[in-house]
């Protein structure tokens, strides 16, 4: 029996495994890849140097760090939905489904804007969240995770350079954006969506699941929020890229915002805005309603 039989032949859940193996694989080859080049041209091996790659205050630590994450995002995220994508009988290439046009993107990039400060609201509300007293201990590893990984992205985010600004819309706006989008939108929802006969479940365990997988648990009602809106826009617009283009928006106006803010030429205000301000964040919201409303009603039209 060819690969192609076995795979398309299983039920949905034996397709999902296959999946998570590609990824798991391919996450252990790029791993590699990305220690090996960082051997070559920083002499430097990441098993052995745990401690030298915990200074965040050394700029050769968070360029090795960024040429890491980028070998790691292509491994675990862009590359192995392609590869699924080749072993689907017919072919499936939510790259080519339906054409594009220019209208969703905007749309889809507008919607991102206008919706930020709803999203840092839902963030600040997410933050307040306590578990009971019986979980205490859970709780302060949560929030002790979330601290390191804030700690990490703000060393990420030092931009003294136009190198490092381009470097880190690459690694941070553009390869998760692409590679997460393919993922979780082009590869794991049509998936659930196949087995439930809902896009409507569909987009929500795959916005729940996207979320969790951040690990990041702080921030993950307004995560799974914004997988929900790009799972509605890839069903709505039959096309991967308007999510892609929606991902970009929201991760690439943080880069821009956070290299402007070092520049001096920001309000560092400014990535908190509609945080604490229900009215702001209220306004935010029915902006955003109105952009999906009429994002709806243009991809339905013939």
């Amino acid at each position: 029996m060819s690969i192609l039989r076995f795979v398309n032949e299983k039920p949905i859940w034996i397709q999902l495994i296959v999946f998570f193996l590609l990824v798991i694989a391919s996450f252990l080859v790029f791993t590699v890849l990305g220690f090996v080049f960082v051997g070559v041209f920083y002499g430097i091996n990441p098993i052995t140097s745990p401690y030298y790659l915990s200074d965040y205050q050394n700029p050769e630590v968070i360029d090795i760090l960024r040429i890491i994450q980028l070998f790691n995002s292509i491994g675990a995220f862009v590359l192995p939905p392609i590869l699924f994508w080749g072993l689907s009988k017919p072919k499936v290439n939510p790259l080519a489904n339906n054409p594009i046009r220019p209208s969703l993107f905007y749309m889809a990039f507008l919607l991102m804007v206008f919706a930020l400060p709803f999203i840092n609201w839902m963030a600040y509300l997410n933050e307040q969240i306590h578990l009971p007293d019986a979980f205490a201990e859970l709780e302060k590893w949560m929030r002790d995770t979330e601290e390191a990984a804030k700690e990490l992205t703000e060393a990420l985010l030092k931009m003294d350079t136009p190198t490092r600004f381009i470097m880190n819309m690459i690694v941070i706006g553009v390869i998760p954006a692409v590679g997460e989008e393919f993922f979780f939108r082009g590869t794991v929802q049509p998936l659930i969506q196949k087995k439930t006969k809902n896009y409507h479940v569909a987009i929500w365990v795959t916005a729940f699941l996207f979320s969790a997988l951040h690990g990041q648990f702080l921030g993950f009602f307004p995560r799974m929020f914004l997988g929900a809106i790009f799972g509605y826009l890839f069903v709505w617009s039959g096309n991967i890229w308007v999510p892609v283009i929606g991902h970009l928006a929201n991760n690439g106006l943080a880069v821009l915002a956070s290299y402007y803010i070092q520049l001096g030429e920001l309000n560092p205000d400014i990535e908190n805005l509609g945080r604490d301000e229900i009215n702001f964040s209220l306004f935010s919201f029915l902006l955003m309603g109105g952009f999906i409303f009429l994002f709806y009603r243009t991809a339905k039209m013939e």
